[in-house]
């Protein structure tokens, strides 16, 4: 991904709707691994009537998104990068945005459904657990995030930094 720029908007038209809709049921196919976050979060664009949403990719082309369900109490339906662009904090610029959004709307609080491997991802970030029982507590986590809260997880910029001091050099 050298030479590409990574940029973040938010989805304010119907044609990026459509585009973020085609994308997620064709990435349904291609990441089976991913397949109930995918169907989550498609659900999700496509049952509620108010969402806040966010996308990230390269050069205009969309490979990266969240969901927030606006209907009743605000909830997170996806945060999705896909397995080849992980642990490049793609998703972790992701989420600053999406906080970054929450604040603009006036969100104060969003409920975040996350299976337990993730949980130290949002933790890292300032989400915290809700001590009441999940539904299925070895399937499901509850979590909160307050964006006022938004922590910046240690060595934010440490890989940039490393990056640009070789390019440097």
């Amino acid at each position: 991904m050298s030479g590409l720029e990574f940029s973040l908007s938010p989805v304010t038209s119907r044609d990026q709707f459509d585009k973020l809709r085609a994308l997620v049921r064709n990435l349904i196919g291609l990441f089976p691994e991913d397949r109930k976050l995918l169907v989550d979060a498609l659900y999700g664009l496509e049952r509620n009537r108010q969402s806040l949403i966010g996308v990230g990719g390269f050069d205009g082309d969309i490979c990266t998104f969240f969901v927030i369900s606006l209907d009743d109490q605000p909830s997170l339906q996806a945060i999705y990068v896909p397995p080849e662009l992980r642990n490049q904090r793609l998703g972790s610029n992701l989420f600053v945005f999406m906080a970054m959004m929450m604040k603009m709307e006036k969100i104060p609080n969003v409920r975040i459904r996350t299976t337990p491997a993730c949980v130290r991802f949002f933790e890292r970030f300032g989400a915290e657990v809700v001590p009441v029982a999940s539904p299925a507590p070895h399937e499901w986590t509850l979590m909160d995030f307050d964006p006022d809260n938004l922590k910046r997880p240690e060595n934010w910029f440490d890989g940039q930094i490393n990056n640009n001091q070789e390019s440097v050099s």
